[in-house]
């Protein structure tokens, strides 16, 4: 799974604070998925992006599920 982030910053610092901020709630999120169970979910990589005006992330996540019986 692949999220992005755009801001309005000129500068990372908004961006990496994102970032962290998404890993933390995702990694404490109960989460439920129809007819499957999450086995485990991670963020694999993040890189910063920036544009002509303002800053981004791109956050690549890997989820194993099991259907459940």
């Amino acid at each position: 799974m692949t999220l992005d982030v755009k801001t309005n910053a000129r500068g990372r610092a908004l961006a990496e604070g994102i970032v962290e901020e998404i890993e933390t709630a995702l990694d404490a999120a109960p989460l439920v998925l129809a007819g499957h169970a999450l086995v485990d979910l991670r963020l694999e990589s993040w890189v910063i992006q920036r544009d002509v005006n303002n800053f981004g992330a791109r956050l690549r996540f890997r989820a194993a599920t099991e259907p459940l019986p």
